[in-house]
């Protein structure tokens, strides 16, 4: 009888049986060895040549077997970090200082010294560590989670934290599953993951059928794909399991919501960017009370000459405005640009 009700909860809950059998298994701690030892034979395996990844998973590895199981519920949270020249790393170091619970960072680090150079993190007082993105899943049978968060955004450097979702995605972990959006215009990240089937995957997902409304890939000129509501989400994400989506602004849930009309807009949440310690440089005007900004790096691609064309004309008959324009590479983008009294440009992530 014991083993019919064993059998029949086995076909009926397959899910909750391999999770306890997890549970079991994580506080056993062998299956941690296993995963251990698997992943060391794929790094010989697949990784060979490539010293410095494989230095940089046995580091992560040895770290995860030092630190063992967190004493209070951790937080994984998947993102780029310094010193990937974007205000979403930087983004990233600021908002995880000073924590109150254990939180794990994943990164793909390019090479040790990239690694070496967070020790100034791991070594507060704060309960917090880094990784190599490569162990994650090695780490949540160690580390006990009780969610993940991918960071993402539209650069080049997010698509292996995209190639990482997807692979949890398959993996069906029980683990809550959080997605960041630090900018809603996801194409080039798109483009990137899906390759040659970039343009097929859209057609299939937003049923595009003119040739007009199609990017070309080589150019990576989507316009036409915004101006007709289509930002990259959907095709991204549909056949991927999110718990919440965390926007930064009204505007990027509302762009979302255009992307994907058929999303639970419950699942998306709205939360305003922490406000870091700020220094305004000598010579600013103290007397502006209306400020506009722009953020991220400067390029056509971001419409940034057309922005500051339009706060030229509105500048002529309202004096008491001003426009910040903060991303690397500011200062260069703008070194010839007129009207300097009203225009404010940050070039670094920390001014």
């Amino acid at each position: 009888m014991k083993r019919r009700i064993k059998n029949l909860v086995k076909r009926k809950f397959p899910r909750i049986v391999q999770f306890l059998h997890e549970v079991v298994c994580t506080l056993n701690g062998w299956r941690f060895a296993d995963l251990k030892n698997h992943i060391e034979a794929s790094v010989q395996n697949h990784l060979a040549g490539s010293s410095e990844r494989i230095l940089l998973i046995q580091l992560s590895l040895a770290q995860l077997e030092r630190l063992g199981r967190a004493e209070k519920p951790a937080l994984a949270v998947i993102t780029p970090l310094p010193p990937e020249t974007t205000g979403l790393s930087n983004f990233s170091i600021e908002s995880f200082k000073n924590p109150s619970y254990p939180i794990d960072l994943y990164s793909n680090f390019k090479n040790s010294v990239d690694y070496f150079s967070l020790e100034q993190i791991a070594s507060c007082s704060a309960p917090i560590h880094h990784f190599s993105i490569d162990v994650l899943f090695a780490a949540q049978a160690r580390r006990g989670y009780f969610a993940k968060i991918y960071q993402i955004g539209n650069s080049n450097h997010i698509a292996p934290i995209m190639q990482c979702i997807a692979a949890d995605a398959r993996s069906n972990s029980l683990i809550p599953r959080l997605v960041e959006i630090h900018d809603p215009c996801l194409l080039n990240l798109n483009r990137l993951h899906w390759g040659p089937t970039f343009i097929p995957k859209l057609k299939q997902i937003y049923g595009i059928k003119t040739e007009s409304e199609l990017p070309s890939i080589e150019g990576g000129d989507y316009r036409p794909l915004v101006s007709n509501g289509i930002y990259g989400i959907k095709s991204l994400f549909l056949d991927v399991p999110v718990d919440a989506f965390i926007v930064h602004s009204n505007a990027a849930k509302a762009i979302i919501q255009r992307d994907w009309p058929e999303l639970d807009a419950n699942k998306i949440h709205v939360l305003f960017h922490p406000v870091f310690p700020t220094a305004r440089a000598e010579g600013q005007s103290r007397k502006k009370h209306i400020r506009l900004g722009t953020f991220g790096i400067p390029a056509a691609s971001k419409q940034t000459g057309l922005i500051v064309q339009a706060f030229q004309q509105l500048a002529r008959t309202n004096t008491d405005i001003e426009l910040l324009v903060a991303g690397f590479g500011a200062s260069s983008f703008f070194s010839n640009h007129e009207s300097a009294d009203q225009l404010i440009v940050v070039d670094s992530p920390n001014d």
